[in-house]
């Protein structure tokens, strides 16, 4: 079963909260992080797309490393 947590971390203000995250299957994490000044007035669902793009983004990231540490080690 895919389960998302997502914990305010009791820092922020009126306007701005941060968050903590974690993706798991079943009891294991695939996924942690943090979602720093989500803007509340955008509510659970602008919260919810910013920790897709914030993985969107890891996950990226993580390809590109893989892809330049196998480049180097060709070359």
């Amino acid at each position: 079963m895919l389960i998302i947590k997502i914990q305010n971390d009791g820092t922020g203000d009126v306007k701005v909260g941060n968050y903590r995250y974690q993706v798991m299957v079943n009891d294991t994490v695939i996924e942690s992080g943090e979602i720093k000044k989500h803007k509340r007035k955008e509510g659970w669902r602008g919260l919810l797309l910013n920790l897709v793009d914030q993985s969107s983004k890891s996950e990226l990231e993580a390809l590109i490393f893989k892809d330049e540490k196998r480049m180097k080690n060709d070359g």
